[in-house]
């Protein structure tokens, strides 16, 4: 996007070399063609195509489907349930023009091309079945963006939809045109998905992703620098702002200290835990082969801890390639055992003690513990490590803070409405200079009952945990 001049770009097809045409026209014909030679011809004609898109000053550029004999029946390619050939239908719009439509048809016959209007049919359930075709196609327009060093603002792909698939490719399998759609929909979802990566490789992405690095990365520093500076009344004033009790204030903000403390602790633990292993494994495998590089203990440590500290990565960097090569140097039961141990011990060793020291420093049930952990990291990535057992916590302490509130709120309701019975109708109450509180009842004959409560049991059932009755009953 600019904001100073319109930006140019176009629809996408453009024209290929004779000789590209001439080997994408003897495919569709069913002759033999060599296919190294046509991805060869084909590359170079995308690193044609987008050079001569800069030399005209195009902005938005794309591969102008040179790796594609055509817009849409290149699927065919990439895609199952497709077979045979079909007429379509003569082009109406040229009924009015008979002399125009008679020399389009001489010329489309003297010219070599692959022609759109004999195209295959749906034979087949559709499928998406060559991801590495478009996954090559994107990676030979990344590689010609780069050679062309242009100064463009974004890059595009064309992909086909699923109606104009469905007009031009006659459907012969599903019962209805909404069934042919579905299925075309959901397989052609495949194309659009990996064609809308290509505009990440071009000069203005990579400029935007350090401009968002260097941005970010000021924002980080200032934002550390007011922390250090003022964190105290940073901190003081977030709490006030929150509606909360201040004592449960301080009771979330020792939580999220102890949660923080506890991860980068057992994070740190699990490194060393797992570099330990790993050394010693890979120690008592190279004793039992005499291989000197496996007894270097300290080396595989400090590097096994390392690649632990990265939950994306881990000690199997170390070990796995070991592995690896004990296969292939015929120590098949060193592999295995090594292996073995690596994947059931070192792999799971990280999250046992994640979820142990989560469990003793926070009271986090080890079952919440082990969940927000590995849900962090499915969730959150990297930061999930840290954010998802920081957020079970929080919510864990949040939640005893609610239901202490909510138990205090059912015991004030339950106590007020003791308290604040209105007295019978007939009922009255007085208090002797002796502190006994008498009741007459008045009954149908004259009868009365007198109770007797004594100032001292009074005072016990006033002093618990309502003063505040108490002192209104004594007064």
């Amino acid at each position: 996007m600019s904001a100073k001049r319109i930006l140019t770009t176009h629809a996408g097809s453009l024209p290929r070399p004779q000789r590209l045409v001439e080997l994408y026209a003897d495919r569709v014909s069913g002759a033999v063609v060599d296919n190294a030679e046509l991805v060869r011809e084909a590359e170079a004609a995308t690193r044609w195509v987008v050079e001569r898109q800069r030399e005209a000053g195009i902005d938005i550029p794309s591969d102008g489907e040179q790796l594609r004999e055509a817009f849409f029946l290149y699927g065919q390619r990439r895609m199952t349930g497709f077979s045979g050939v079909w007429q379509r239908p003569a082009r109406t719009e040229l009924d009015d023009y008979p002399e125009f439509a008679a020399q389009l048809r001489n010329a489309e016959a003297r010219k070599i091309a692959v022609s759109n209007r004999v195209p295959p049919k749906a034979t087949g359930p559709v499928g998406y079945s060559d991801p590495e075709a478009n996954l090559a196609e994107l990676d030979t327009f990344a590689a010609a963006l780069k050679e062309a060093g242009g100064d463009f603002t974004d890059a595009f792909m064309t992909a086909p939809s699923p109606g104009i698939v469905a007009t031009a490719m006659k459907n012969e399998f599903y019962a209805s045109e909404d069934d042919y759609l579905d299925a075309l929909s959901e397989a052609l979802r495949g194309l659009a998905d990996r064609s809308a990566g290509a505009s990440g490789t071009t000069l203005g992405r990579w400029v935007g992703s350090i401009m968002g690095m260097v941005i970010g990365g000021a924002m980080f520093g200032i934002a550390l620098y007011y922390f250090l500076a003022d964190g105290p009344a940073l901190l003081a004033a977030a709490m006030r702002m929150f509606p909360f009790n201040p004592e449960y204030q301080k009771q979330l903000l020792g939580e999220f200290e102890s949660v923080v403390r506890s991860v980068v602790s057992a994070t740190l633990l699990a490194s060393v835990a797992q570099g330990l292993l790993t050394a010693v494994a890979l120690w008592v495998v190279g004793t039992s082969i005499d291989s000197d590089l496996l007894r270097h203990f300290f080396l595989f440590f400090i590097l096994s801890t390392l690649t632990s500290l990265i939950p994306v990565t881990g000690a199997w960097l170390v070990w796995m390639p070991v592995a690896i090569w004990l296969g292939f140097n015929d120590h098949l039961a060193g592999a295995v055992m090594l292996s073995l141990f690596g994947v059931v011990v070192i792999g799971t060793l990280d999250n046992l003690i994640r979820v142990h020291v989560l469990h003793n420093d926070t009271r986090l049930h080890p079952l919440l513990a082990f969940v927000s952990v590995l849900g962090g990291v499915h969730e959150m990535g990297l930061w999930g490590v840290f954010i998802g057992p920081i957020v079970a916590c929080c919510l864990h302490a949040l939640i005893g803070m609610f239901n202490t509130e909510l138990g205090e709120i059912s015991m004030r309701k339950f106590f007020s409405g003791v308290s604040d019975d209105e007295t019978p109708e007939g009922e009255q109450e007085s208090i002797d200079p002796a502190g006994e509180q008498n009741v007459t009842e008045s009954g149908g004959e004259g009868e009365t009952v007198e109770m007797a409560e004594t100032a001292e049991t009074d005072d016990v059932a006033g002093d618990g945990a309502f003063p505040d009755e108490s002192s209104s009953r004594d007064g």
